[in-house]
């Protein structure tokens, strides 16, 4: 069964961080059959990271977690890390309506925006 990783971690090298997800992390992501993996900054503390990512089992998640959890930037402080799986209560199309309406990627300004109009 799939499962969803979620770590939360304080980030003193955004650079570094890019860096892991762009070469060991993100390639051992997929070697492992990751089908998504995403970084993301907290809007009110720029200093901590949400990395989520969906991974074939909880065994692949715990396996690469182990090989980076001691590696900076995430070093220093144990990242807060979970492990999530499906109750398959999927909704089964997006809840928003905004997000069936673009197509590619967009700046945060054009979408705001684009919501108000």
């Amino acid at each position: 069964m799939a499962v969803v990783l979620t770590a939360v971690a304080r980030v003193r090298d955004w650079r570094a961080l890019r860096r892991l997800a762009d070469g060991l992390l993100g390639e051992r992501a997929r070697a492992i059959g990751a089908t998504r993996l995403t970084v993301y900054r907290d809007a009110a503390d720029a200093s901590l990271a949400l990395i989520a990512g969906e991974f074939p089992d909880r065994e692949a998640v715990l396996e690469l977690w182990r090989e980076v959890a001691a590696l900076e930037p995430l070093a220093g402080a144990a990242p807060e890390t979970h492990v999530w799986e499906s109750l398959g209560w999927d909704a089964g199309r997006p809840l928003s309506g905004a997000a069936t309406r673009r197509t590619r990627a967009e700046p945060l300004g054009e979408v705001l925006a684009h919501e108000r109009t």
